[in-house]
């Protein structure tokens, strides 16, 4: 379990925030402080183990690190009560974030999440920080969106789908979903590319692409083919292209307004031959109809949940005779604010949730009979 975690804290490369709203700004720290301009942080490339995945947001100095950080989401944004600002505050921050969504996954469905599924998650979930649409070297993919990535994993709104999947040499994987429209369709898949071959003798600032296994994201409809993100290295303020993509080893494609009810088919294939005969990797999808694929029986039809936003007792209403329930309610950080289980479920019950500080939180419900989870909004 630690180790996919760190894996997936180490494949982000940098430190990270938490981001509540659609057009959320963040600010790049380094040692020195705010970071303002086109400063690379470090000398930031298009290839990814030099470039930022998830971009870092400030955490707000108050008072000295103490045992249980003390977090709050107050009027739409994160306050970290902690004595300092940059990477070494906002890398535990990201950590922490995926620590959460490690005990999301272990409590919907008894497993963990590989660190290709972590990454993928944390980017395909982000909230746009640059000035354009898609990645930037200044940001990223954006601000990690915890609430979103937890109910990415839940598919609390039906809208998506996670798979840890295994390309064989030569194999083209596709998946086909329709599009619920309204928002756009945003697909990511990221993998753990073998070790390469060092160079002898090192090249300064050589760009030639190092991927080993090259795989290929694409999606298709009614003749229209989508590529990924790509950055332009000779020109790093240019917004990012929608073309093949030979050197990232997270692919991302992004339809802003896809046709709802309309068939798109998500491809994934490769290039030349695959080094071990074989590739794992992670697929998100977002923004598309797709059924629960964590249990199989979904409860939102069986299960009432009222009222909503609530002031301070939630009613829990269900018509079917529910066993070994369990009900959980967590943050936007993934924090859980309420757990309690119950040998069976059969009539109206009520949480009191007049201690819990204002805001968005999920109610996930999980019993033998199958499964629901609920957005709520307390204020």
């Amino acid at each position: 379990f630690l180790h996919f975690l760190a894996g997936a804290v180490m494949l982000l490369g940098v430190g990270v925030g938490v981001a509540v709203r659609a057009d959320a700004v963040g600010q790049a720290f380094h040692q020195g402080g705010a970071v303002s301009g086109t400063h690379p942080l470090g000398g930031v490339r298009a290839d990814l183990h030099h470039g930022h995945q998830i971009v870092a947001v400030h955490i707000e100095a108050r008072h000295s690190i103490r045992p249980g950080l003390d977090m709050n989401v107050l009027a739409g944004r994160l306050t970290a009560q902690v004595g300092g600002s940059g990477t070494s505050f906002s890398s535990p921050a990201g950590a922490g974030v995926g620590l959460l969504l490690q005990q999301v996954k272990k409590e919907s469905d008894g497993t963990y999440l590989r660190s290709d599924m972590m990454k993928a998650l944390l980017v395909n979930t982000a909230k746009e920080g640059g000035e354009f649409p898609g990645p930037d070297y200044k940001f990223g993919y954006g601000l990690i969106d915890a609430l979103g990535a937890a109910q990415t994993i839940l598919n609390s709104e039906g809208s998506s789908y996670i798979a840890d999947m295994k390309l064989e040499n030569n194999e083209n994987y596709s998946i086909s979903f329709k599009a619920i429209g309204g928002q756009p369709i945003v697909a990511t898949i990221s993998w753990l590319d073998p070790a390469g071959i060092p160079m002898n003798p090192v090249v300064l600032n050589d760009r030639t692409p190092k991927l080993v296994n090259d795989l290929d994201l694409r999606v298709t409809n009614n003749g229209t083919t989508y590529f990924p993100w790509k950055l332009n290295v000779e020109d790093p303020a240019a917004a990012a292209t929608q073309e093949d993509n030979a050197i990232d080893n997270t692919e991302q494609i992004f339809i802003e307004n896809p046709v709802a009810g309309q068939t798109y088919t998500f491809q994934v294939s490769h290039k030349g031959n695959l080094v071990n005969g074989n590739q794992y990797y992670a697929l998100v999808i977002n923004g598309v109809e797709s059924n629960m694929n964590t249990i199989d029986v979904d409860l939102t039809n069986s299960i009432q949940i009222y009222p909503n936003p609530v002031m301070d007792k939630l009613n829990i209403k269900t018509s079917k005779n529910l066993k070994n329930v369990q009900i959980r309610i967590f943050d936007i950080m993934g924090q859980s604010a309420y757990l309690n289980t119950f040998n069976t479920l059969d009539k109206t019950m009520s949480i009191d949730l007049n201690h819990l500080p204002a805001g968005a939180y999920m109610v996930h419900i999980k019993s033998d009979e199958g499964i629901m989870t609920k957005k709520i909004i307390k204020k």
